[in-house]
């Protein structure tokens, strides 16, 4: 998802009237960082929580 949406932003040259392809890869962007983060977040705390105390 990051990949399409930096292809959208950086490379694409197609021009849509309705559409706005720059913004739409930065959102894409934005939104496959901001879902990774989380992902990365949630697994670090269920890591924590599983591990036995002694």
């Amino acid at each position: 998802m990051i990949g399409a949406g930096a292809v959208l932003t950086c490379v694409a040259g197609w021009e849509l009237a309705a559409v706005d392809l720059d913004l739409v890869g930065l959102i894409l962007m934005a939104v496959a960082f901001l879902g990774t983060a989380v992902y990365v977040s949630v697994m670090r705390r269920r890591r924590n929580r599983s591990r036995p105390s002694c």
